[in-house]
């Protein structure tokens, strides 16, 4: 019975009110207005160049809605009227100015430089997307949306550019790499690339691209957490360490191989459901572990959002087990991604 009661409070919890200011101002209601205008008439615009756009935009959607709830206690979105948020303050207004400024940047680089190799392109994606979002991120600060926890506890030196903080000049680039490999991955089976399976494949390649791709992100998730009362010469930035990264590291790179070897036939969809269940089979144990023996410690803006139901057994809060596959639904299709560029080379 207190595991349903459980359940009720979890469900209550998130229905309660917004505990910050939801009013919005005139020029907000403005810039609403326009995103959704904006994507309204992108779209057509758009389906004139690829075709299945509506299901392009779709897969970037998610990808950005998976970044944003995963990311939600990164930073803070008030004063977008109740209409605007989907859980806490994710705002879907915000998801899909995102998703079109990534969908219409890969369309229009992929159709003037169509010549180019795919990792140039990738590049120029970057560039161009990069000094977007710094723009848009800067407008939502000047109209009193966007703002960060750690506000008031730094220096005026941590911000730059009309009050976007020096910290996005790494986690913009980083997050939008992940976005583009999520939509990249994903738009091969909506391409219906015919793409050869890998049957003699780098094996320390993969672990490679597995290593760049978590130490990127779990940097830029850095300020959500600590890993804490570990040895010092483990620690290789700041509070991260190779002790626990590197078992991240070694499970996503034995998830793709054994998913790979076995389930070689296997559409993207079943293999990419495959890597996910593989990775929360043994990451879960082992998250719970850490945090339940003090060596993972979440920020107080993170323990803000816990809605306080924990998980029956291992006793770790549930938007903590939920955060696992969010995290490697994002992780996973960027290394796939790669590895599909580089042993699919003539069909791209």
């Amino acid at each position: 019975m207190k595991f349903f009661s459980d359940l009720m409070q979890l469900r209550n919890s998130l229905r309660l009110p917004h505990q910050f200011d939801v009013t919005p101002t005139i020029p907000i209601i403005i810039f609403e207005v326009f995103i959704v205008l904006a994507v309204v008439c992108l779209l057509p615009i758009l389906s004139k160049h690829i075709k299945k756009i509506p299901l392009r935009f779709f897969v970037i959607f998610l990808g950005v809605s998976v970044f944003e709830f995963f990311t939600n206690p990164m930073w803070l979105n008030y004063k977008m009227g109740a209409w605007a948020y989907v859980y806490q303050d994710v705002s879907w207004i915000l998801i899909i100015a995102w998703s079109i400024m990534v969908l219409s940047t890969i369309v229009v680089v992929d159709k003037l430089f169509h010549a180019l190799k795919e990792w140039y392109r990738f590049g120029i994606y970057l560039i161009i997307l990069t000094i977007l979002v710094l723009i848009f991120e800067a407008l939502t600060i000047k109209l009193g949306i966007r703002h960060y926890p750690f506000e008031g506890q730094v220096s005026a030196d941590r911000y730059f550019f009309f009050g976007v903080p020096k910290d996005a000049l790494y986690y913009v680039p980083v997050c939008l790499a992940l976005m583009i490999g999520f939509y990249k991955y994903w738009s091969f089976s909506i391409d219906q690339k015919n793409l050869i399976p890998v049957k003699k494949r780098n094996w320390f390649q993969c672990l490679g691209i597995s290593a760049i791709a978590v130490f990127l992100f779990e940097i830029m998730i850095d300020p959500m957490a600590q890993n804490v009362n570990l040895p010092k010469w483990s620690y290789v930035f700041h509070d991260i360490s190779f002790l626990i990264m590197g078992a991240w590291i070694i499970i996503v790179w034995l998830a793709i191989n054994f998913i790979d070897k076995f389930f070689i036939e296997q559409n993207i969809f079943n293999k990419f459901i495959g890597y996910l269940l593989f990775i929360f089979v043994f990451v879960l144990p082992i998250e719970s572990w850490l945090m339940l023996n003090g060596f993972i410690i979440f920020n107080p803006n993170v323990q803000a959002n816990f809605s306080g139901f924990l998980l029956p057994v291992i006793k770790i809060p549930v938007e903590v087990v939920i955060a696992i596959p969010f995290y490697y639904a994002l992780i996973v299709p960027f290394i796939k991604y790669w590895e599909i560029v580089i042993y699919n080379k003539e069909l791209l």
